[in-house]
């Protein structure tokens, strides 16, 4: 009630924006969330954090490209800003599960073995997709334990032995700080 008052002195109020913004996210509203998000873009165009968000907005929606174009420009953006890093990495590697499932779910035929083949090259190359991104994180917050463990488990998936143990020191150097 109060902000609908406040909304009627200015309605282009950046800060009034963002706060129903965030009221209707906690209330579920994603659409109209999204809605504001925009509208706040329309008055600061360059606002990070405004179009990371539209990156999670995405994303939680399933609109995995679009999630990943924002992050991206995010990153354009501010090239230092590791949250847009880290979320393009687990979405990329969220999609991880179902290859891993259908593998798991093949038989013993030759067609089977194929398709295995061909699940196996698409969980490395979206292991590939990922690494840049979490290398990122790394060299921006080389305190990050949970870029350095992913980055060790994956290149640890692609055989990448020497890679894998670059990582493996790191993380057990950062498990003991």
């Amino acid at each position: 009630e109060y902000l609908e008052k406040a909304k009627m002195i200015d309605s282009n109020d950046i800060n009034l924006i963002l706060l129903e913004s965030n009221i209707r996210w906690e209330m579920g509203e994603v659409d109209m969330y999204q809605s504001l998000i925009s509208k706040a873009l329309e008055i600061e165009p360059n606002n990070v954090d405004l179009i990371f968000n539209l990156g999670v907005v995405n994303a939680d929606k399933g609109n995995y490209d679009k999630a990943i174009e924002y992050y991206n420009a995010s990153i354009e953006m501010d090239p230092s800003y590791t949250k847009a890093y880290l979320n393009a990495a687990a979405l990329i590697l969220e999609k991880e599960g179902a290859i891993i499932e259908e593998m798991n779910s093949l038989g013993m035929t030759t067609a089977d073995y194929n398709r295995y083949d061909e699940l196996k090259i698409e969980r490395e190359n979206l292991y590939r997709s990922a690494i840049p991104y979490l290398e990122k994180v790394y060299e921006l917050e080389n305190d990050n334990l949970n870029a350095a463990r992913t980055l060790r488990n994956v290149f640890s998936a692609l055989g990448d032995v020497q890679s894998e143990n670059r990582y493996k020191t790191i993380v057990a150097d950062l498990e003991n700080k």
